[in-house]
């Protein structure tokens, strides 16, 4: 019943224009942000009110999506994604023949949304294959693991997101940044 109640309020949250959360999401982002904040309540946290799902109208078509980015979801009290191997990035879009769609889905560092002459991308941070490179296999391998910043692209065929060509990755080490 509690769940329940609070699963209402964070619906409330997201959908009240008067809490910052403005933008009205589809059933299928707030489901599941429903089950992120079940797992923070599971892990003994409570879910805080900072903006964690943004919305971006990406490529030429504007298709509206929705980015939800678990590594920066508020759990106050708990850690629900600790060490270097990232959280979950899910990508939901509203297709031409208006359903709701979960278009890229990845466990990755985090996601970033920027304005370029060309529009706006989603980028999305990572390391090992996802920058052409091999897979760190232990926390020993982290400092000699390079890290990258990837963009997606939208595929207008299959009316998904797609990463970019390799060629379009920004690169750093891992380590440069912290």
């Amino acid at each position: 019943m509690i769940r329940g109640l609070f699963l209402w309020t964070v619906a409330f949250l997201l959908l009240n224009p008067n809490t910052g959360f403005a933008e009205s999401y589809p059933s299928e982002v707030l489901s599941e942000a429903g089950e992120l904040e079940g797992v923070c309540l599971d892990h003994g946290g409570r879910p805080g009110h900072t903006k964690w799902i943004e919305v971006a109208m990406i490529g030429p078509n504007q298709v509206l999506t929705w980015v939800i980015d678990e590594g920066r979801f508020p759990c106050e009290g708990a850690t629900l994604w600790p060490g270097h191997w990232g959280a979950g990035i899910t990508v939901y879009a509203r297709l031409k023949s208006g359903q709701i769609k979960k278009v890229f889905s990845i466990v990755a560092g985090l996601a970033t949304i920027e304005s370029e002459n060309s529009g706006v991308r989603i980028w999305i941070n990572g390391w090992g294959s996802m920058c052409g490179l091999p897979e760190p296999e232990t926390d020993d391998d982290w400092p000699v693991t390079k890290s990258c910043q990837r963009p997606l692209n939208w595929d207008e065929k299959v009316e998904e997101m797609v990463f970019a060509p390799l060629s379009e990755a920004r690169f750093s080490n891992y380590y440069d940044k912290r």
